[in-house]
């Protein structure tokens, strides 16, 4: 039996790091520059964040502002001045993560990590919870293998588990743990969009997000700007080995992702593989709007998160295949004070 986790920002949000947009905006537009390119797209940028809530993704964003760019020299010197500082920015993050990790609790927050990544339906409500461990029943296997196809560009979850080498893919882990009588293992973890070491990948999802007729044409943009041909170009078959786990994943969990537009190729490769095989996703969303006092709202919003993926012209039987839940606890015991 295989799990997948594909993890977004609000992994690292979860943690306490500021790795949201709007805390690389704050420290973006105070980094001078001489370009006037630059200048005016920060001034842009500065207007922007005061009036409207445009910017909340810089990757859909930037693919709007491409309008106000009239060639590739343009393009290259933007494009390479904020992948530059986003990277920069989280570094200083990372290292700052990995300087507070303290060492008394470094192995207690790794066996809570471990814990969660392992036993995920310990997080559900009880009904979804009984549902999925008589899922697990049917593969009638002695082990589970899981995998980690991580989103964000940060090695935040590498310093927990204690992997020294920077890397976007680490394979044959071999982290092990035995629970309810099987065994479960660790075995690999990507970073899908690379890292701020290399590979890094800052885009958007296809041609319609880029709002630049000619650049849309351009073969040297789209090959940087849209995520799957930039992943094709560079050549290290990273998004392929990801689509391979899910395609055999028995269980996909998300975790931490807005479900954004920029990574639809993502969602709609889920959305095939529930539609036509045997297998369960499980999405844990963390949502202000859905309270304890009242949890029934959580409906509302399940059916909304069902339609963003898989659209009107779903399969009836897709709905008796998710399980989301909202708000839990999972990953919490992962976070290090004073977060």
């Amino acid at each position: 039996m295989r799990v997948v986790y594909i993890l977004g920002n609000g992994f690292d949000i979860n943690l306490g790091l500021k790795t949201r947009y709007s805390d690389f905006y704050d420290y973006y537009l105070t980094k001078s520059s001489e370009d006037q390119l630059i200048n005016e797209f920060k001034e842009h940028l500065s207007k922007e964040l005061i009036t409207t809530n445009k910017w909340s993704d810089l990757e859909l964003s930037l693919g709007n502002y491409l309008e106000n760019l009239s060639s590739l020299d343009e393009f290259d010197t933007l494009f390479d001045n904020i992948q530059d500082e986003l990277a920069e920015y989280l570094i200083d993050i990372q290292t700052e993560f990995q300087s507070m990790l303290p060492e008394s609790s470094k192995e207690k927050i790794r066996k809570c990590l471990l814990s969660d990544i392992f036993i995920p339906d310990k997080h559900l409500d009880t009904r979804d919870k009984n549902e999925l461990i008589e899922f697990y029943q049917t593969k009638n296997s002695n082990s589970i293998i899981f995998s980690i196809v991580n989103f964000n560009y940060t090695n935040t979850i590498e310093s927990i588990l204690g992997i020294k080498q920077d890397s976007n893919e680490h394979t044959s882990l071999g982290i092990k743990e035995e629970h309810r009588g099987k065994t479960h293992i660790l075995d690999s973890l990507y970073h899908v969009h690379g890292s701020v070491y290399e590979n890094m990948i800052l885009g958007v999802n296809d041609k319609s997000q880029i709002n630049n007729s000619h650049f849309k044409e351009n073969i040297d943009i789209t090959n940087q700007f849209i995520k799957s041909e930039c992943n094709l170009v560079q050549r290290h078959a990273v998004e392929s080995k990801c689509e391979q786990i899910i395609h055999q994943a028995d269980i996909i969990c998300i975790f931490g992702s807005s479900l954004g537009a920029t990574d639809r190729i993502w969602w709609d490769q889920i959305s095939k593989e529930l539609s036509e095989r045997e297998c369960r996703l499980v999405i844990f969303e963390h949502n202000k709007n859905i309270r304890k006092l009242n949890p029934a709202r959580g409906n509302r919003r399940r059916r909304e998160l069902i339609q963003h993926i898989f659209g009107e012209e779903r399969p009836d039987s897709i709905e008796n295949k998710i399980y989301i839940s909202f708000n839990s606890r999972i990953f919490m015991n992962s976070r290090i004070p004073p977060f």
